[in-house]
């Protein structure tokens, strides 16, 4: 876990990754086209902020996946 307060995602970045970024106040989110999944951004009144959970590469295989159909396995 990390303090991180740097920007590590750029609109540009999401965009050409397939998301649509959407910054409307205390509405603000990001939808993946692909995928369907929507994630909010919290409006602090002066950052976007985005929490993420950053799953280690060798603990992967013990993450269920979502179907992004709403059902769960």
């Amino acid at each position: 876990m990390a303090d991180v307060t740097t920007p590590l995602q750029s609109v540009r970045h999401l965009y050409k990754s397939g998301h649509l970024v959407v910054f409307d106040g205390p509405d603000s989110f990001m939808y993946n086209k692909h995928t369907g999944e929507v994630n909010a951004i919290e409006d602090d009144g002066f950052n976007y902020i985005q929490e993420l959970w950053v799953i280690p590469p060798d603990e992967l295989n013990m993450v269920q996946a979502p179907d992004f159909t709403g059902q769960h396995p």
